[in-house]
């Protein structure tokens, strides 16, 4: 096998939030990656600013794909792709963000902010380490993705409503973005960039949102803490995250 590019989510992949720090094995084993030449990114739900803040032992990727797949940035931060949600659907987000029946946040390029902030806006984004941003108001500026706070048929709502699909990531809380969107474009448009095939690629993840980068390419690989539904979706399934879990699977795909 010739691998050229390695994408890996960040929450129970490559940061464990039992240790909250990323495992000695991980850094070695990234590190051990760059020096073969591999390109290593960062394939993840979060805000680029909020994967700035963490504490990823100074590790360097060459690559940097946020929001499920929303926005693609480079080593040096330049935006090389983005996909905002469509301007048809602006009004229908603006209606839904103002009504405040429902706690919203509004992701743009460069900020984050809130309509109203619940229990539960403050439960999840605590069990993430994100800090519940201000309040605002849309500022008209293009939107990349929305994270609701509520039950199933209140966040089933709001996707009805704009043409959008609720990533899940914790029992009331689910990332909004466009229905065509999700990590595996992130992935395949890098790709298709850099010219490189599905079958060049490791992808490695734990949760829903992984399972459409996990099922581009023959050779992906679902944490051992992953949810059992993730790893039917994964080639592979290695050792938990604490337990040198990335490392074990590039081992065992003689990558490194």
């Amino acid at each position: 096998m010739s691998i050229k590019a390695a994408f890996f989510d960040i929450d129970g992949t490559l940061f464990s939030h039992n240790s909250n720090r990323v495992p000695q094995s991980t850094s070695d084993a990234i590190r051990a990656l760059r020096e073969k030449g591999i390109i290593t990114v960062i394939c993840t739900g979060r805000h680029t600013s909020e994967v700035v803040k963490l504490d990823l032992d100074g590790l360097i990727f060459d690559y940097v794909i946020t929001l499920n797949g929303q926005m693609i940035r480079d080593e040096s931060g330049r935006i090389i792709k983005a996909f905002p949600f469509k301007k048809e659907d602006l009004k229908n987000i603006d209606d839904l963000f103002n009504q405040k029946k429902i706690s919203i946040m509004a992701v743009e390029e460069d900020d984050v902010y809130m309509n109203t902030v619940t229990k539960e806006t403050e439960e999840a984004n605590k069990a993430v380490a994100i800090p519940v941003p201000k309040l605002g108001t849309l500022s008209g500026k293009p939107l990349y993705q929305l994270i609701c706070y509520g039950s199933v048929d209140e966040i089933n709502e709001v996707t009805s409503k704009i043409n959008a699909k609720a990533v899940w990531w914790n029992e009331k809380s689910a990332d909004i973005i466009p229905l065509e969107g999700g990590k595996d474009k992130g992935v395949k448009a890098l790709i298709d960039e850099l010219g490189i095939k599905e079958s060049e690629i490791m992808t490695f993840g734990d949760g829903h949102n992984d399972i459409p980068m996990l099922e581009m390419t023959p050779y992906s690989v679902a944490m051992g803490n992953a949810i059992d539904e993730v790893k039917k979706h994964a080639s592979y399934v290695t050792s938990d995250i604490d337990d040198d879990g990335i490392y074990n699977a590039l081992k065992h795909f003689q990558v490194i």
